[in-house]
């Protein structure tokens, strides 16, 4: 089963499994830089010192797509009134109100960065926008999701108070109610929006990307 994994990573460290050479890692960072700062001008660069990141933490599937359905309902209906969790919430109904192209307005770099690796710098940019990295000759590669970290950090502020969910809860703690699916509707989002919060400001206070990256729970 998939599941996801959140770092605090400089890319240049992240890039560093599938590219040894720290010389074309830093390459890659530098065009990378240079095409955002393209689009959202000189403040689009940040520094990278290697090491400076965290150890990866665990995001459940489950409370990933329950959080982006939850917000995905608030986007369609300005309120939660109605929406209900469901077990497969990657296929939750509401995502096809969005297969037509409408655009998330509310949320649109927790809602529009779905991709197998998700990379949100610490600058503000203007949307989400996609990278295709190839694999080998026995692998498609995989899209890259490239998007704002305080923008993302400021959507999950927003709606967390949406959800009720105040700042502070340790998301390891399995006696919080707003956890338990037997006392809150919305449990798996709360715990997603609580643990991402988390992560995004300790990246934001670094300065460094946040990265969500999908790994094989069987490996």
């Amino acid at each position: 089963m998939i599941q996801y994994q959140v770092a605090i990573t400089p890319l240049i460290d992240y890039w560093s499994d599938s590219e040894p050479s720290l010389a074309l890692r830093q390459e890659a960072l530098q065009n990378l830089q240079t095409a955002l700062v393209q689009i959202a001008g000189d403040k689009a660069r940040w520094d990278e010192s290697p090491g400076t990141g965290a150890a990866a933490e665990t995001l459940d599937v489950v409370a990933l797509y329950a959080l982006r359905a939850a917000a995905a309902w608030y986007e369609k209906h300005d309120t939660l009134d109605g929406f209900e969790a469901t077990d497969a919430p990657w296929d939750h109904p509401i995502f096809d109100a969005f297969d037509d192209g409408e655009r998330a307005k509310k949320f649109p770099h927790l809602l529009e960065s779905d991709a197998e690796v998700a990379v949100y710098v610490p600058t503000r940019l203007p949307d989400v926008y996609f990278l295709s990295e190839y694999g080998s000759d026995d692998d498609d590669g995989s899209e890259i999701a490239v998007a704002s970290l305080p923008s993302l950090l400021r959507e999950l502020d927003t709606f967390a108070i949406i959800l009720q969910v105040p700042e502070g809860l340790d998301p390891y703690n399995t006696e919080t109610p707003l956890f338990d699916a037997n006392v809150a509707s919305n449990a798996p989002a709360n715990w997603g929006v609580t643990m991402l919060r988390r992560r995004a400001y300790k990246a934001l206070k670094s300065k460094v990307p946040l990265v969500i990256y999908a790994v094989n729970s069987d490996d």
